[in-house]
């Protein structure tokens, strides 16, 4: 559970508000996410936190007592549609490595590149999946991206060929795998075998693909 200082919905003209990344982040870590707001916003605020909440398999937890209605509403929407959630399967095809190492390491430059990637999937619209480093499975996915993950192991990289070689995408944003766990600076040659075939673009990703990847 965690606390939000506002209700999700539009902050000026294009700026909006909302909590979809945090559900996301507790899906891929395989846990139920609740979020209380510090205060209590309009009716039409609170309906939207309710619909986000259950559109990303969370909860949200309304403060005080006003609006009860809504709160009875949307417990006897969710109670009567339980088909909804039972052996919930996410469909997105596009999956963004998340470096769970990345705050200990000091991996600032993954944390930055997490915010605007996962913002720009938002906004076009296209379901994604966050995918941990610790539990990682590319299986499922047409594309794959990682945000400049610069520590990472060799067993990952294996998993990231493997991917490619069956047809999957890989794109890297930045730098990736500079370094492993030990903080070992790899030779790049290492990193080129990996993903053999990558097309460098000129706007900071590296497309990798094999057979029908594209």
């Amino acid at each position: 559970m965690w606390e939000e200082d506002g209700e999700p919905g539009m902050l000026a003209d294009g700026v909006y508000a909302e909590l979809t990344l945090p559900y996301r982040f507790a899906q891929a870590a395989g846990n139920s996410s609740a979020a209380i707001s510090a205060y209590t916003a309009s009716e039409s605020c609170c309906a939207l936190a309710f619909a986000e909440a259950g559109a990303n398999g969370g909860s949200y937890i309304q403060p005080g007592w006003a609006l009860p209605h809504l709160r009875e509403q949307w417990r006897e929407w969710l109670d009567s549609r339980p088909e909804i959630y039972d052996g919930l399967r996410s469909a997105a095809q596009v999956g963004v490595v998340y470096s769970t190492q990345a705050a200990q390491l000091e991996d600032t430059e993954h944390l930055l590149a997490m915010y605007p990637v996962s913002r720009w999937l938002c906004e076009q619209q296209i379901p994604f999946d966050y995918l941990l480093d610790g539990n990682l499975s590319f299986e499922g996915y047409s594309v794959v991206i990682i945000p400049s993950v610069t520590y990472l192991t060799d067993g990952f990289l294996e998993k990231l060929s493997e991917y490619i070689e069956s047809g999957g995408i890989a794109i890297a944003v930045g730098d990736v795998g500079e370094m492993d766990l030990n903080c070992q600076k790899r030779d790049s040659s290492q990193i080129t075998e990996y993903l053999s075939g990558k097309e460098a673009r000129a706007d900071g990703m590296t497309v990798a693909t094999e057979g029908d990847g594209m």
